[in-house]
């Protein structure tokens, strides 16, 4: 998502991945707060988060982070595993 310049972002995630092949899942939330100045997103704290899964996939993680002038959720999956990832992503700008 990119934010209109000189505002405040309040944002959540809620994650879900499954491995089909092993029948294992995992998922959870984040959430947080940014604002964008200058052109440029910067978070403000650490995201609040919920992270759950199958034993298979304790080592996938996600996150949502700024990257220039926009906030994006990435997915680390992990080795040998195919992961269908979604995310629903909600938020809050101000002014």
């Amino acid at each position: 998502m990119t934010p209109t310049n000189a505002t405040a972002i309040e944002f959540s995630g809620t994650i879900i991945g499954y491995d089909s092949a092993n029948d294992e899942a995992a998922g959870g939330s984040l959430e947080g707060i940014a604002r964008k100045s200058g052109g440029t997103v910067v978070i403000v704290g650490t995201n609040d988060s919920l992270d759950e899964s199958d034993t298979g996939l304790d080592t996938a993680d996600w996150d949502i982070e700024a990257s220039a002038g926009d906030l994006v959720v990435t997915f680390d999956g992990v080795a040998g595993r195919s992961i269908d990832w979604r995310c629903t992503f909600v938020y809050t700008q101000t002014p």
